[in-house]
């Protein structure tokens, strides 16, 4: 019932995701050049006015504002992820006393700032009754790299992110993972639906072609 309400099911998320590469491989070599929008959490200013337009405000050293936005936070567990270079990447599993529990849905967000951003999206979420693991991309957010990615760098951040999900789906009786991207996440939603083969597959404003929004920026 959750995918009727959400969006149509798909039969074959590898066609989609060859389709998806057919039309942007000759723009992906280089992400800087249509994603690369983040705030990180050194960089934040609490006194700035994004900090109130675009919600982006909490220092590297502060918990994210999970319980004014409706998400108590004895719900919320911060997952680090290590990479190379004592680097790390955030992310979050959000757990849910819901009758969608055993949904879990691995939440890739859009190209600009970091999961404080869209914080009240992963409330829409959450009010669904379903289990979110909400994951941070490499310069966004808590995540401690400032490197920026090019393409092989971001799918394997990715890949590793999702992987730390697996011990907690473990645990999970019943568990139907579906694999929600905004806008520019539509890169690491269709990635994972081709190597974890998900339930579903959902991509809320995707870029229908990279390379001609590339142009047009």
């Amino acid at each position: 019932e959750m995918t009727r309400t959400l969006t149509t099911s798909i039969t074959s998320i590898r066609s989609i995701a060859l389709l998806f590469a057919l039309v942007t491989s000759s723009a992906c070599f280089d992400l800087d050049g249509f994603v690369w929008n983040p705030v990180q959490c050194k960089s934040v200013d609490p006194n700035n006015d994004a900090c109130k337009t675009d919600h982006v405000c909490t220092p590297c050293n502060e918990p994210y504002p999970f319980d004014a936005i409706g998400i108590p936070s004895s719900s919320v567990r911060q997952v680090t992820v290590d990479i190379s270079g004592k680097q790390t990447l955030d992310a979050y599993l959000i757990s849910s006393g819901g009758e969608r529990a055993s949904t879990v849905i691995v939440y890739a967000h859009g190209n600009y700032g970091g999961i404080e951003h869209y914080l009240n999206r992963l409330k829409l979420l959450y009010d669904m009754g379903v289990t979110i693991f909400a994951i941070d991309y490499r310069g966004f957010g808590k995540s401690s790299t400032t490197d920026k990615p090019d393409e092989p760098t971001f799918m394997d951040d990715v890949h590793k992110t999702r992987a730390a999900l697996d011990p907690f789906l473990a645990n999970i009786d019943g568990v139907r993972v579906v694999d929600y991207a905004y806008s520019a996440g539509a890169l690491a939603a269709v990635e994972l639906a081709v190597t974890s083969k998900p339930c579903a597959l959902i991509l809320e404003a995707p870029l229908a072609s990279v390379q001609s929004f590339a142009a047009k920026i």
